[in-house]
């Protein structure tokens, strides 16, 4: 079929939370937390991604993904 595709499915097992010293918690995936970064702002959006080779996305298998798309 073409122009078909699938998402990653997300393991439910490597989604967890931390909780932070101040009394929130952090969501995280694997062994990394989870950020939102405001310049993403529709679907597909990867603008913070490498971000001075600092900020990385998560793979669905919890392991960073330290490519552009």
């Amino acid at each position: 079929m073409s122009g078909c595709w699938s998402r990653p499915v997300l393991r439910r097992e490597l989604l967890s939370q931390t909780d932070l010293a101040e009394g929130t918690s952090k969501a995280t995936y694997g062994d990394w937390p989870l950020y939102y970064y405001m310049g993403d702002v529709g679907p597909g959006d990867v603008d913070g991604q490498v971000v001075d080779n600092v900020w990385f996305a998560v793979g669905a298998d919890g392991k960073l993904v330290k490519t552009m798309p």
